[in-house]
């Protein structure tokens, strides 16, 4: 990851912290759409979907 020479340390710090929450963010969505999926297709299974 590149992190370009900002002006402030508080600014660079609060860029990371972003894309580090974006990215979590993303695999939560993610893990959230495999459960729903594996969720689906048990109840599928069941008939009472």
């Amino acid at each position: 990851m590149i992190v370009y020479p900002l002006p402030l340390g508080q600014s660079q710090a609060f860029l990371r912290n972003f894309l580090l929450y974006h990215n979590m963010k993303k695999v939560f969505l993610t893990d959230l759409r495999k459960h729903d999926r594996i969720v689906k297709s048990i109840n599928q299974k069941k008939g009472s979907f």
